[in-house]
């Protein structure tokens, strides 16, 4: 395990986990939180595990920028919370850039960038108690971290609407309701079920996992006669690569297929 002032990571058995820690400060992003996470980031794309996980420790999962910190910056707070916004973004891209899939385990509330990080994420599960809220405008602010690009895309305009601009609190229930989340998990096991859903995913066909999340993160942005396309060069590189011939082998011989690194 390698360890910043805030950030966690370890990588076993191509499963990389990701962990928050500033627990004492609700895991609140401050500046060099930030500029840990960007660089974490780059490690485990450097890494290429086949699944990520995505937690934090303390009470809450993280309740957003750290204002405290933010107000030190000094007079020159607008483009220094620019630059800072970029190399957050950073670690957004190359999270969301990584061949492996995402789990967010969410242990407990999560606000503004803690919210964003959620949703930037494939999978996700919190306990019951979990509460969450956009909470930018409430400080004054407008989103970042993706959230005014993944939100609507999960949730719908009109509702991505009502939670940025209303700052309402919702329930972990509502999340999973609103497909925010997955499922609601008990506490006890959250962890276990996460990351035995880590597993079933590592053990999958990389390429072919990859390539469909790419088709459907990618849709949006395509009219049906691109997408067509897109999927048809997509399936055909699918069809070409060691995974398909496993699939195809443990298939006709009615054993489970054993997918390696490409």
């Amino acid at each position: 395990m390698t360890e910043t002032q805030s950030i966690l990571l370890s990588i076993s058995e191509d499963i990389a986990r990701l962990e928050l820690n500033r627990p004492q400060a609700g895991n609140a992003m401050d500046v060099p939180m930030i500029h840990a996470l960007r660089d974490t980031a780059h490690a485990i794309a450097a890494a290429a595990p086949r699944a990520v996980v995505l937690s934090a420790r303390g009470r809450q999962f993280c309740t957003g920028g750290d204002l405290r910190a933010f107000e030190e910056l000094g007079p020159n707070i607008s483009q220094r919370l620019r630059e800072l916004t970029l190399v957050y973004h950073e670690a957004v891209t190359a999270l969301t850039s990584l061949h492996a899939p995402l789990i967010a385990v969410v242990q407990g509330p999560a606000a503004g960038a803690g919210l964003s990080l959620i949703c930037m994420c494939d999978f996700a599960f919190a306990v019951p108690r979990a509460v969450f809220s956009a909470a930018y405008t409430r400080v004054g602010l407008s989103p970042d971290g993706g959230l005014s690009y993944h939100l609507p895309r999960i949730v719908g305009l009109r509702r991505a609407l009502d939670l940025v601009i209303s700052n309402r609190f919702f329930s972990a229930q509502e999340a999973c309701a609103m497909g925010i989340l997955n499922d609601v998990v008990e506490d006890d096991k959250l962890e276990g079920h996460c990351l035995a859903l880590a597993h079933k995913l590592r053990d999958g066909a990389p390429e072919a996992l990859w390539r469909s999340r790419r088709l459907l993160r990618d849709s949006f942005e395509s009219t049906l006669a691109e997408q067509l396309e897109k999927e048809s060069l997509a399936f055909a590189a699918s069809a070409g690569t060691d995974d398909a011939a496993e699939g195809r082998a443990a298939f006709l011989e009615k054993r489970a297929p054993v997918f390696k690194r490409s």
